[in-house]
């Protein structure tokens, strides 16, 4: 029988931490001091398929969708490489191949102590053979309910989706979660698309989350701008493999996106982005390098020094952000990475050029 989800995932979190395995050196992860300790969400690029992994500060870890079929070995081998043999929870957000194509996989190689999925069930192999892998290795299994909380690894988190009952695309049926550790939130979306949107917008839920990853792959079925402006992230992850056959993401999505997040990361062209957390503070972590985010600066009560600073570089040089398509004060405190800069004469220029200003360094 299902129980409650509060206090089966409490029951998982106590009898699962995330103990050492033996890493493998398939996966090169690198790590440095100043995010140890932290809570970090790995964004990893698994092509056009969906897999997040969470280490949280206390040790424990949690997944959340698993990669397409041909990732599994990949999967299998990502969190071995993090030293893990005991997995608190995952969550498979819905029954489709992208995102539940490994979970098989990870429940027969790791010690899963509960798995969160979405009330509707998916006709095909794939999904029944998940089914038959949670029963065979005894996991908690857990229906995502919307409006129930839980605690792991020190954050906190609740479940937004899915709401309705009479969905007419599946992806809808997606479990949304939003995780919070101290000041910093996380929205995990899967693929909810337009309708699962408007109904959590409908719920009054405080949708406003530092990082989001984006719904649907950057599919013009999602991320709506009502959405996104009620979600106002500073960073958005788009999960979406190079050269796919959908054209993912889509210029549509991309624009509302751009124009709602201060910071875009895919990992068609950013590889696999890792976003620490001490509380405050966010640094994401790419192959192309380390970037921080620092959230006290991102209020309107800090602006005050900020905007007299660059006061004279509004009309002067201004720093444009080739992915967000969005132009920064040489000393904003949230410039782009260096490859992802552009600069230009003036904000007229950036204007021009189809830029628009940093709502937090220029007014």
């Amino acid at each position: 029988m299902i129980r409650n989800l509060a206090a089966q995932l409490l029951s998982a979190v106590l009898l699962f931490g995330c103990a050492p395995a033996e890493a493998t050196d398939n996966i090169n992860i690198t790590s440095s001091a100043n995010t140890e300790g932290m809570l970090q969400v790995h964004f990893v690029d698994v092509g056009q398929a969906d897999f997040e992994y969470i280490k949280f500060p206390d040790g424990s870890c949690a997944v959340i969708d698993s990669g397409d079929t041909d990732d599994r070995e990949f999967v299998v081998d990502y969190i071995n490489s993090m030293g893990q043999s005991d997995i608190s929870f995952a969550v498979a957000t819905h029954g489709h191949a992208d995102h539940i194509g490994s979970m098989k996989e990870i429940l027969e190689n790791f010690n899963v102590g509960s798995i969160i999925r979405p009330y509707e069930d998916y006709d095909s192999t794939l999904y029944t053979n998940m089914l038959y892998a949670i029963e065979e290795t005894g996991t908690e299994e857990v229906i995502a309910k919307y409006g129930d909380t839980f605690e792991a690894g020190g954050a906190s988190f609740e479940v937004f989706g899915p709401i309705g009952d009479g969905y007419s695309d599946y992806n809808d049926y997606s479990v949304v979660l939003k995780m919070t550790y101290g000041d910093v939130s996380f929205l995990f979306t899967g693929d909810a698309g337009k309708a699962s949107e408007k109904d959590m917008l409908s719920m009054g839920y405080d949708l406003d989350s530092d990082v989001l990853k984006v719904g649907h792959h950057g599919s013009k079925t999602a991320s709506t701008e009502e959405f996104l402006e009620a979600v106002s992230p500073a960073v958005s992850v788009i999960s979406v493999g190079e050269n796919n056959e959908y054209n993912l993401p889509s210029d549509e999505a991309m624009e509302r996106i751009n124009s709602n997040s201060q910071n875009v990361y895919r990992t068609d062209e950013d590889g696999t982005v890792i976003v620490s957390t001490d509380g405050n503070t966010i640094n994401v972590e790419t192959n192309a390098g380390k970037s921080s985010v620092d959230l006290s600066q991102n209020t309107a009560g800090n602006s005050e020094n900020t905007n007299s600073a660059t006061e004279d570089a509004i009309l002067s040089e201004v720093i444009g952000n080739k992915n967000t398509k969005v132009y920064h004060s040489p000393y904003c405190s949230t410039l782009p990475d260096e490859k992802n800069q552009i600069e230009f004469s003036s904000a007229k220029e950036a204007e021009d050029a189809g830029y628009r200003p940093h709502k937090n360094c220029i007014d």
